[in-house]
């Protein structure tokens, strides 16, 4: 994450990294249903898509299809997480001297409204913020 503070609100990059985020579930790409939890959030006031370049159109029909409203740009990624990453906060540097910035792989909508919004006042509390969630919890026992 990016610390920052932006006083009209907050924006989230998503940086696809395989083109999983396009397959259906429940009759919805994981993309969309991503990028819908984002919209949701009232703190969040843009997002960023960093998507494979020959996918930019399908992914821009995808979101007027499903009327995903606070998409600011749709921009090609890069050749790894991290160059997309960096394009990201170059585009959104076009924009905004001054931001906050939640990245999101895009693959993942299990997020929840509370953990966006955590990291969003941990971001302002203490200039970063990152969440982890546990996958699995195995009890390790010891012998004696």
């Amino acid at each position: 994450d990016v610390q920052g503070k932006f006083p009209k609100g907050r924006i989230v990059l998503l940086k696809p990294f395989f083109l999983f985020q396009f397959l259906e579930v429940s009759g919805k790409p994981i993309i969309i249903q991503t990028l819908e939890l984002f919209e949701a959030n009232e703190e969040v006031s843009e997002i960023y898509v960093a998507c494979v370049k020959e996918y930019i159109g399908e992914l821009d029909e995808m979101i007027h299809k499903f009327s995903v409203g606070k998409i600011r740009r749709i921009f090609a990624g890069g050749e790894s997480g991290q160059d997309s990453i960096y394009k990201g906060l170059a585009e959104i540097s076009k924009d905004h001297d001054d931001a906050i910035v939640l990245i999101h792989d895009g693959v993942r909508p299990l997020v929840d409204q509370e953990t966006i919004t955590k990291c969003i006042h941990d971001t302002e509390k203490f200039g970063s913020a990152m969440k982890m969630l546990l996958l699995f919890h195995q009890r390790i026992v010891g012998l004696a």
